[in-house]
């Protein structure tokens, strides 16, 4: 199952000589539990959990699980984190400007999050890899389609998008990098973005070490979320701890390529003048 890793999967430096930590006999992973039939011939997993020398990201060494392309999401959830969802996705909204302009989200699962932010004034689109989940969005009139956007060349229909929000689900994916690029290259010139994953500075300060899990191979702190983001072409414009500390929310936009063009008209003037003053 595990595939020794010797280099960073984000930055690829080198990664510190032995584990953090080890496990072993963990569940295999936290979605699609064995059954009672199956459990008896169900395998614990053993997880050794690294860190990178260059970036401080913390990683796990271990392939993903099955279905890791997925967003599995409970069939509910609480009338508190609803409220939470609704203000955060109309400041967000209201802030940058984006009422009746297109938003996808990356990853919606069975729409819990995109069903709030399509009630928010946008033209608003998902991307889900689970057939059933596509279906049950299309059944609610969420306009879902079905990709993985693990390659910078992937057109998603109906883009390029004005904003994007990816929630909870970086922390799951082999290539981050790959996802990141990818959402880059379906964004307007001014796109603008949320991403969240869990708090791994929270884990540490309250020593949560059963969040610890083969579901999420990546640990991210608000240094190292800012270092992937920003490697992958987002300016940070803000990072913080949300919902009880439990998550890290970064706003993003899009990089822009520096525009030098007055930079040149100003030389090319001054070299103009030079050769004015040489002619005389």
């Amino acid at each position: 199952m595990s595939t020794q890793i010797h280099n960073c999967k984000v930055c690829g430096q080198k990664l510190f000589n032995g584990p953090l930590l080890k496990f072993t006999n963990l569940p295999q992973a936290a979605q699609y539990l064995p059954e009672k039939e199956t459990l008896a011939h169900d395998l614990g997993a053993d997880l050794e959990i690294f860190q990178c020398s260059g970036c401080g990201l913390v990683q796990l060494n271990c392939d993903p699980v099955l279905y890791y392309k997925e967003v599995i999401r409970a069939t509910g959830f609480s009338p508190e984190m609803e409220q939470f969802r609704r203000e955060q996705f109309s400041d967000f909204v209201s802030r940058y400007s984006l009422q009746s302009k297109k938003i996808i989200e990356v990853g919606c699962g069975r729409g819990e999050y995109l069903s709030i932010m399509s009630g928010c004034g946008v033209d608003a689109y998902g991307v889900e890899y689970n057939d059933d989940a596509v279906n049950q969005c299309i059944k609610n009139n969420l306009k879902v389609s079905k990709h993985f956007i693990d390659n910078e060349a992937i057109k998603i229909a109906d883009g390029q998008f004005d904003a994007f929000f990816i929630l909870s689900f970086l922390e799951h994916l082999q290539e981050p990098n790959k996802i990141l690029r990818s959402i880059y290259s379906n964004l307007t010139d001014d796109g603008v973005g949320i991403v969240e994953v869990p708090n791994f500075d929270m884990i540490l300060r309250n020593k949560l070490f059963a969040e610890f899990m083969r579901d999420h191979l990546f640990y991210f702190t608000r240094e190292s979320l800012n270092f992937i983001l920003s490697m992958n072409g987002f300016d940070v414009v803000e990072c913080k701890e949300v919902w009880h500390d439990y998550m890290i929310s970064a706003v993003v936009k899009k990089r822009k390529k520096t525009d030098l063009a007055a930079f040149n008209d100003y030389q090319k003037k001054i070299q103009t003048e030079i050769n004015h003053f040489v002619d005389l």
